[in-house]
């Protein structure tokens, strides 16, 4: 049996909507409270009319949500830009290039967050020492990979001049480079007017502007009253296309999607524009949820103290857990690629930490352990001047979980579930409204000692 659940329909006893059900925006019944405001009909990928769509979405988060965080600057930089970024041109013809931003007013800017393929596509349009100089003249665009001319496009047909891509913005054979910038990340992202996120994309050759369906099939169905409403596939499906898409399996990623203060996700079957207030759709359909407000959230920690409160240490071993599952196509980038998002928690937490522990809660930091008996953890590797402590599961490839402090050392009081557990697999329930909830988190921790020693 078939019921219907806000505005999708799905099977009796089962959470996964399969039909979607949407009031015309003409149209929109105020005494239904089930009823949501949508349309099937989306806008052609690349179009002026889905640009106009981005930039209201960005407009009204400028406008009338809260993100007054101040920008993150590095000592003696005077501006929000990264040291390098592409100039995409006003517009015109005018060929795209590097610029260092040194000596520049702080602008706009976009940064693309995008997974960099295999070994056959990672190497493909890079910045290297033989083309650096070259490169500020102008960048071929017949050497970009189609991710970075579809961001290209994107940044241009949004009217921003400036664009952050990693692969083209630091130099990747240059090792002193490649070290001082890799740790500028919380900056790079933070600072951004908002990321595109290559979502659905498995390399950088794919592209992201296009859809698995260029249509999307519907019957438009009209009230005795005249009201018009559409029933289709359901396609609202941010925790599938966004949660578990293949950029998220990426270790950078995690980072990036926390760090921004929004983010634009191209998926293959819409596109998702995520802020602190939630997520809206290219359908018009807005979802809320605890984990995409917590990882969208611009002042991301600084929230999570007010709301976790004591269970901070939970919701901290949660989210290593969770990045501790990602890949990385070079294992030593394990440390870095989460370094500014810890960063961020040391200050927002007001303790001093690195490499997966806090000093606050030291002895709940360090009792981590493979995840399961039929794990393995696989010592990385690391150059001689990478002091990378073996303590740290940092220094390790491989998924950890930490130790359930059940044994009369540590009670907890676990009244609140951090938002990325799930047995399911589903990251927290979605709500196709607000969420009015707010489940107080309660934490009991009795002193405990830990001793490290030889053989401990």
């Amino acid at each position: 049996m078939i019921q219907r659940n806000g505005p999708t329909f799905e099977v009796q006893g089962s959470s996964r909507p399969i039909l979607s059900f949407y009031t015309d925006p003409g149209y929109v019944v105020f005494d239904d409270e089930l009823s949501q405001v949508g349309t099937p009909d989306l806008p052609v990928p690349g179009s002026m009319e889905q640009f106009q769509l981005f930039q209201e979405w960005l407009q009204n988060c400028s406008n009338t949500h809260d993100h007054t965080r101040p920008l993150s600057l590095s000592a003696g930089n005077s501006n929000n830009l990264p040291t390098r970024v592409v100039d995409v041109g006003d517009g015109s013809n005018l060929p795209i290039h590097l610029t260092m931003s040194g000596d520049m007013e702080s602008a706009t800017y976009f940064a693309l967050s995008h997974r960099w393929g295999d070994d056959s596509t990672h190497h493909v349009g890079r910045t290297l020492i033989a083309n650096h100089d070259d490169r500020y003249n102008s960048i071929s665009w017949h050497e970009l990979p189609l991710n970075f001319k579809d961001a290209i496009e994107v940044t241009r047909g949004l009217g921003v001049r400036y664009l952050w891509i990693d692969s083209l913005c630091i130099v990747q054979d240059d090792n002193d480079d490649w070290a001082r910038e890799s740790v500028r990340m919380e900056e790079v992202y933070s600072n951004a007017q908002c990321v595109l996120a290559a979502s659905s994309a498995n390399s950088s050759q794919e592209g992201f502007l296009r859809r698995t369906s260029p249509s999307l099939p519907f019957i438009t169905v009209q009230s005795p009253e005249g009201n018009i409403s559409y029933i289709c596939k359901n396609i609202d499906n941010f925790r599938v296309d966004v949660d578990e898409a293949v950029l998220n399996t990426r270790g950078w990623t995690l980072q990036e999607r926390a760090l921004a203060r929004r983010t634009i996700h191209f998926t293959k079957n819409q596109v998702y524009f995520e802020c602190s207030k939630g997520v809206q759709c290219e359908s018009l359909i807005r979802w809320t949820n605890e984990k995409a407000s917590l990882l969208g959230d611009s002042s991301f920690p600084a929230s999570v103290e007010a709301r976790y409160k004591g269970g901070r240490v939970m919701l901290v071993q949660a989210l290593y857990n969770q990045y501790s599952k990602r890949t990385f196509w070079d294992a030593q980038d394990r440390p870095i690629a989460i370094s500014g998002l810890e960063k961020r928690l040391t200050t927002a937490f007001n303790t001093h930490g690195g490499y997966g522990v806090f000093e606050t809660f030291l002895e709940r930091s360090l009792l981590w352990k493979k995840v399961d008996t039929t794990s393995s953890l696989r010592l990385i590797k690391f150059p001689k001047d990478r002091n990378v402590p073996s303590w740290s599961w940092m220094a390790y490839d491989g998924v950890i979980s930490y130790v359930e402090a059940d044994f009369n050392k540590v009670a907890w009081t676990k009244e609140y579930s951090p938002p990325f557990d799930s047995g399911s697999g589903a990251a927290g329930k979605w709500y196709w409204e607000a969420d009015k909830t707010n489940r107080p988190s309660v934490l009991a921790l009795k002193k405990v000692r830990v001793e490290i020693g030889p053989n401990q």
